[in-house]
């Protein structure tokens, strides 16, 4: 999780609208340009081809003890599918004895049979190594099954290891729909996080934690209490985000991927290796900074002998998931020969607030409907967005694409970034973040997934409107006119929607 003690993952979007009102010279004063156009692109996936421009000396190295690590977690992304579990050894992960398939209809959670199911599993197999760890010592006969228990030890791992194996055993389920979704998600972030890590002076390979840390979905929450895209512990977000009674930059997935990069060049800064400083994403850099005066930067023996008191199982393999990540995105249509159908980047407009604003008044300021400004806005707190509290100001705030707002007294930026011409005309000069264009391979683009004429969604736990509208790449009031929606959006998990037909 990120910059959490220990690992756990686990995991509201934004709309667009725009709109002229009277009121909007109201907001002169008030609202100061940040710089950041985002604009849409037509391009069918939002990757670079990272691979063929890394520099020479990798910022990431693959050290061996971690090989079958990153290949293990390269199938639990990519290959191993929601309705498959895998019984593995928690130290040795190239030891995989097992692989069921869940019984019964398979949902996010699992069914009380279905978790009966695996521990009846899992028990056996303990029993079947305990027995098969006594045979081995007093050189005892070995049935079919204790043979091939201790054939996939030997491969994956040693005999050796077969002591106390039975206390090691491990299920994990596979992730290859979820990967999948957070990857098409990751469309409307991607070209943007990575400029965010390069502006910083940091590797733009950075912008793939929320693959691991939450699938790339903001209403992500921890039983530790990470919360966001980014999964910010409490005390690390007031530290690197602002946080108050009004707003929560954890839930912005743009302030909170700045937020990850002051983190991170701080623990590189501290640690001098990335591969430590991305472990303290997860294990803080106190931690790492005891593995460190231990075992010196030899992140391979830190993963193999540190014994941490809260350096578990998710910790340990944090750097490994990020490896593998960007091993499956490098090979992206051997993993998903069916194509990756991404979301378009985001196209919204950043401002910030120059001094405190309630939101009924930035509402009829700039002309938009409260409602579509919280959906916009995903850091107010509930207390915000129902205008119990005013917006403070420095307070960052994203408005509909082409959003006219008279701002007489608001001067170019000198960042160069996006910004208003008191005209309320939008002037981009793109020094930040620029109008790019691109395709995963210069040669070749990923094949988007066939359509019939015919759609339907069945919407699930924390979607809006505007994010399957998003998806499918459908006007947003085309989407809630066809379902009779009503203006404050709300619907409900397991409602099945019409997509329009483009």
């Amino acid at each position: 999780m990120a910059f959490a003690l220990d690992g756990h993952r686990e995991t509201k979007l934004i709309m667009n609208k725009t709109a002229s009102n009277p009121f909007q010279a109201l907001l002169g004063g008030l609202v100061l340009a940040l710089g950041t156009l985002i604009p849409a692109a037509s391009a069918a996936t939002p990757r670079a081809d990272t691979a063929a421009v890394r520099s020479i000396r990798d910022p990431f190295p693959q050290p061996p003890e971690l090989r079958d690590a990153v290949d293990f977690w390269r199938r639990v992304f990519a290959v191993w599918r929601r309705d498959q579990v895998v019984f593995h050894d928690t130290e040795s992960l190239g030891i995989v004895y097992d692989i069921v398939e869940l019984p019964g209809p398979v949902a996010d959670a699992q069914t009380p049979r279905q978790q009966a199911y695996l521990r009846a599993r899992r028990q056996s197999l303990e029993r079947g190594l305990r027995e098969l760890a006594r045979r081995v010592r007093f050189r005892m006969g070995l049935n079919k099954e204790q043979q091939r228990l201790l054939g996939v030890i030997s491969h994956g791992g040693g005999t050796h290891v077969l002591a106390g194996a039975d206390s090691r055993v491990r299920s994990q389920r596979g992730m290859r729909e979820r990967f999948l979704e957070g990857l098409e998600i990751s469309g409307r972030y991607d070209r943007i996080m990575r400029d965010i890590f390069r502006d910083a002076a940091l590797p733009e390979d950075l912008a793939l934690l929320p693959h691991i840390e939450s699938s790339f979905a903001n209403n992500a929450r921890s039983s530790a209490g990470a919360a966001g895209m980014w999964q910010f512990m409490p005390a690390t977000g007031r530290r690197f985000l602002r946080m108050n009674s009004a707003v929560d930059e954890r839930f912005d997935p743009i302030l909170a991927a700045h937020g990850a990069a002051r983190y991170l060049r701080n623990a590189y800064d501290d640690l001098g290796d990335w591969a430590l400083a991305i472990t303290s994403y997860n294990h803080g850099v106190g931690g790492m900074v005891r593995a460190q005066r231990q075992f010196g930067r030899d992140f391979g023996r830190i993963v193999r002998s540190y014994r941490g008191k809260t350096f578990g199982f998710s910790s340990r393999n944090f750097y490994a998931e990020f490896l593998a990540v960007r091993s499956i995105l490098d090979a992206e249509r051997r993993y998903f020969p069916e194509g990756v159908r991404y979301q378009r980047p985001l196209d919204h407009q950043r401002f910030r607030l120059k001094q405190p604003l309630p939101l009924t008044r930035l509402a009829s300021s700039v002309g938009v409907h409260r409602e579509l400004l919280v959906d916009l806005n995903p850091a107010w707190t509930p207390r915000a967005a129902r205008g119990l509290v005013s917006l403070p100001a420095g307070s960052e705030i994203w408005l509909p694409s082409g959003t006219r707002v008279a701002s007489a007294g608001i001067s170019v930026s000198p960042a160069g970034r996006a910004f208003i011409r008191p005209s309320g005309e939008f002037l981009r000069a793109g020094l930040v973040y620029n109008p790019i264009t691109f395709s995963p391979r210069p040669t070749e683009t990923i094949p988007r997934r066939k359509q019939s004429k015919e759609r339907t969604h069945v919407v699930r736990k924390g979607e809006w409107p505007i994010l399957i509208a998003s998806r499918y790449d459908v006007p947003l009031k085309d989407l809630m006119a066809l379902n009779d929606i009503g203006r404050r959006g709300v619907i409900r998990p397991g409602q099945r929607l019409r997509i329009p037909v483009r």
